[in-house]
């Protein structure tokens, strides 16, 4: 398994939780407003992967 591969799949997991809706255009996730701090822990864990994925994908470029 490739890490960006590994990284991909533990995006998902983050947002496998009901409170966490993803921009599509961004490909960013928000709590949902009222959310628990778990959740906005969840979310800036999700985005956070997503800059790191990014960076992986344009290093080769």
């Amino acid at each position: 398994m490739e890490l960006t591969e590994a990284i991909r799949i533990a995006r998902a997991a983050l947002l496998d939780t009901p409170g966490i809706v993803l921009n599509r255009r961004t490909g960013h996730a928000h709590p949902l407003p009222g959310a628990s701090d778990e959740l906005h822990e969840r979310a800036d864990a999700h985005n956070e992967l997503k800059r790191h994925a990014d960076a992986l994908e344009n290093c080769g470029k």
